[in-house]
């Protein structure tokens, strides 16, 4: 294994997507554990931008900090955030031949807690902006190796576009999509949903939920035909998350997000990941920001309708587009010229 070579001060810019999941089918619990599941990633253009500053230190370090104006109290500096967890991997695997001090500072737009995979999207610019400081030594078949052993997530937010998740969703499939989707996604300010709990509600309630093996694929293949063949309308009736029952039983408000955004106009709305992030697919980018009005004039002191009305959850609100791509690293103009 080829060491990282040392170099002056540097700074990288990386931008890192959100993800969504356009269907997410749980097949089933693991030897392991952890669920076989069966999802199409989808990578949007709402994405987090993370400032890599590397400089020679006395002793290796990694500090990260929240870019000033972020307003983010839940997001950890400390050991515990997955920034740090994927810089150990890496150099556990391309050790640096001297001891270096890395800077992050994190401008967070992806919400915490989403079902964006925000914290994924993180760890996947951090492999890659440690990679490309180190000439991108390790190809990138290794860097989604060791996205892997991160978090099931991590592989995709590393790759991104369009793909099909298989295993834990580590597995991938690129998959071709002919014209770019418009969504609008809403995120209930005050609530998120724990992932592990999502699991354990849906193997208590699979006996009445489960669909059989043939059906979830048929669906799937079906969903995969419709978007490389541009069939937006098609695609949309082929939209599916195994959680939305469980986690509308618990969070009822989340059902009728999905009902308000179907009743301004999107071809279909659905629950992304465990939630609580709720997402309509529309048309067209006129219609997108029709419904967005919409949403924000529900939010207004005179509104009537049940899903802000009955549960007075504020929400935050976005219009973003499907991209084709996951990671993206640029460096810094000002670097540039200094080297």
């Amino acid at each position: 294994m080829t060491n990282l070579q040392a170099k002056p001060r540097q700074v990288l810019t990386v931008l890192a997507p959100a993800k969504l999941n356009l269907s997410l089918q749980i097949l089933g619990k693991r030897e392991d554990n952890y669920h076989e599941i069966s999802t199409v990633f989808q990578s949007v253009d709402l994405c987090d931008s993370l400032h890599f500053t590397f400089s020679p230190a006395d002793k290796g370090h990694l500090e990260i900090r929240l870019h000033e104006g972020t307003a983010c109290d839940d997001f950890p500096l400390d050991d515990s955030n997955i920034i740090k967890k994927a810089a150990a991997v890496f150099y556990k695997a391309a050790p640096a031949p001297r001891p270096l001090k890395v800077t992050v500072l994190v401008r967070k737009n992806i919400p915490l807690g989403a079902g964006l995979a925000g914290g994924s999207a993180n760890a996947a610019a951090t492999l890659l902006a440690l990679n490309r400081y180190g000439g991108d030594r390790l190809a990138f078949n290794k860097l989604m190796d060791l996205a892997a052993h991160i978090g099931s997530d991590v592989p995709f937010s590393l790759a991104g576009g369009t793909c099909l998740g298989e295993g834990r969703g580590e597995i991938l499939t690129t998959l071709a999509l002919q014209a770019p989707l418009v969504f609008i996604l809403i995120k209930p300010r005050a609530l998120s949903v724990s992932t592990a709990w999502a699991y354990d509600a849906y193997d208590r309630a699979q006996s009445s939920l489960g669909a059989n093996s043939a059906t979830l694929q048929d669906m799937r293949q079906e969903l995969i035909a419709c978007l490389k063949n541009n069939d937006v309308v098609g695609a949309a009736k082929r939209f599916s998350n195994s959680f939305e029952p469980v986690v509308f039983e618990r969070y009822p408000v989340l059902r009728a997000i999905k009902e308000r955004l179907i009743a301004l106009g999107c071809l279909c709305a659905q629950m992304t990941g465990s939630g609580p992030t709720i997402y309509g697919l529309a048309k067209d980018l006129v219609q997108a920001k029709k419904v967005l009005a919409g949403i924000k004039e529900d939010q207004s002191k005179a509104s009537n309708e049940p899903w802000y009305k009955d549960y007075g959850f504020e929400a935050d609100a976005w219009l973003v587009q499907s991209i084709s791509y996951g990671i993206k690293v640029i460096e810094d103009e000002e670097s540039r010229r200094k080297n």
